[in-house]
């Protein structure tokens, strides 16, 4: 990401979704019900926080996991490319045998016909 795009990540406006009204009940509850509650509503963003970390770091090797796989599938479809390509040459050789050998009989049957 470039500088600055980091923050536009979609897992980021999650946390900023998620986590904005938590703020705003902490700041608010600090100053109306004392401490306690503070600490309650701090746990509970801190949970939330802790939760979204390990929600991203799974999605992340899940990312990894399809990267590998990614690059597993890209070396077969091109082993099945090269496999493609040499059956097409293999059949244009084998059409041009072909064509020979019909040229060759036709040649004989029309000698034959002479005779």
């Amino acid at each position: 990401m470039q500088n600055g795009d980091e923050y536009h990540h979609p897992f980021f406006k999650l946390i900023k979704l998620s986590l904005f009204p938590l703020l705003i009940n902490f700041m608010g509850l600090n100053h109306k019900k004392g401490k306690d509650m503070s600490l309650e509503a701090l746990d509970q963003l801190q949970e939330k926080v802790q939760k979204m970390l390990e929600a991203n770091a799974l999605l992340q090797m899940e990312i990894e996991e399809f990267k590998e796989k990614n690059i597993v599938l890209e070396e077969k479809m091109n082993a099945i490319s090269a496999q493609q390509k040499d059956l097409v040459d293999e059949n244009n050789e084998l059409k041009q045998e072909k064509t020979v050998w019909q040229n060759r009989l036709n040649s004989l049957l029309g000698k034959m016909d002479d005779i």
